[in-house]
């Protein structure tokens, strides 16, 4: 592998973002705050696709993602259960 030549630097931020960051703190406004507002209204108002859709994206940020897993034709999966309770 060649050694890095050009460009930024290893951690430094990019500018657009950087300039999003900057004005939504302008605007006084948190877009994780306001996405977790919305996702309990959702979920009061039993809207619960919209609060999953809103959860499942917040997810993201919190818990890593699983790879896929690739079986052979010799393992079989046991079954999966599913159960759905209104927290």
């Amino acid at each position: 592998m060649r050694e890095k030549t050009g460009g930024r630097q290893k951690g430094t931020p990019n500018k657009i973002n950087q300039q999003v960051r900057d004005r939504l703190s302008e605007l006084d406004c948190d877009p994780l705050e306001s996405l977790v507002i919305l996702a309990k209204e959702a979920h009061a108002e039993k809207n619960t696709l919209l609060a999953a859709n809103i959860y499942k994206d917040l997810l993201s940020y919190v818990a890593p993602k699983n790879k896929a897993v690739d079986l052979s034709e010799t393992e079989k999966p046991e079954g999966i259960r599913v159960t759905i309770v209104d927290a």
